[in-house]
């Protein structure tokens, strides 16, 4: 098992640091400027890898956002089971505790008595 983590930590590094290196070879090797026009401001002159990088980084946040916000979900309803499942044990044992104890007149309860059949 340590060994899993240890190569899907090792392939996850690897994927990252070439991920990195292929931007920031991107950008070097775009230093064209483009004009980028948002709305409200003015244009604005931006290198071409920068524009891309950036798109591809807010990109990345807002799939960090939605996957984050997923895993809250997930959480809550992990702690909320938790939290049922325990209060159902704990039931279960008081009610078990409640089975196991003698009635008020330190005996066991008698059985009731059953009624006699007749053959009339």
């Amino acid at each position: 098992m340590r060994i899993i983590r240890f190569v899907g930590k090792f392939l996850g590094v690897s994927l990252a640091l070439l991920v990195i290196v292929a931007a920031a070879t991107f950008a070097v090797a775009n230093r064209s400027w483009v004009t980028v026009n948002l709305w409200p401001f003015d244009p604005l002159p931006v290198p071409l890898g920068a524009t891309v990088l950036g798109a591809f980084g807010l990109g990345l946040i807002a799939g960090a956002a939605l996957m984050s916000l997923s895993r809250l979900r997930a959480r809550w309803r992990a702690r909320r089971s938790e939290r049922r499942a325990a209060a159902l044990e704990k039931a279960a044992a008081r009610k078990d505790a409640e089975a196991r104890t003698p009635s008020a007149g330190g005996a066991l309860a008698a059985p009731r008595a059953r009624p006699a059949l007749s053959n009339e």
